[in-house]
């Protein structure tokens, strides 16, 4: 008799639970779809060059880039005639600005936090574009500095 309560018991229990969660449920499906957020999901994601229908450009193209780093970087003191390569990757953001600047291949000298100070006076780029709408876009750069003694 005690084990017959006990069932009788739990299984009140769960139909109580069962008939909480029917009746909490039913108004949130009677109000009907949802509002779309403010910030769709995708709008944060990032996208690599060779997915976009445009990839970004900065103002007067490759030339205008090479003249840029050409004018604005100032080549830290290093010993000895050298040749090194700094390679570094931002976002270029659907306004045309950079953000989340990286230092992934530094030979040292303060070359890598040069590319970077470099980097952060550009204007503004054109932004790269998938399906002719401007997206967050991942751009790796490799800059050469030669060191003349």
């Amino acid at each position: 008799m005690k084990t017959t309560f006990k069932l009788l018991k739990k299984i009140a229990a769960a139909f109580c639970c069962a008939a909480c969660l029917l009746l909490t449920s039913a108004p949130l499906s009677a109000q009907g779809k949802p509002k779309k957020p403010s910030i769709m999901p995708w709008e944060d994601t990032v996208y690599d060059p060779g997915e976009l229908t445009k990839t970004p450009e900065f103002p007067g193209g490759i030339n205008g880039l090479y003249s840029f780093v050409g004018k604005t970087y100032k080549v830290p003191k290093m010993s000895g005639n050298m040749s090194e390569k700094v390679m570094i990757r931002f976002i270029v953001e659907p306004d045309g600005t950079l953000s989340n600047y990286e230092i992934l291949k530094d030979p040292g000298y303060g070359t890598g936090e040069e590319a970077i100070r470099t980097m952060k006076l550009s204007p503004k780029w054109q932004p790269g574009e998938l399906n002719t709408k401007p997206v967050r876009v991942q751009y790796s750069m490799p800059i050469l500095i030669k060191n003349k003694a």
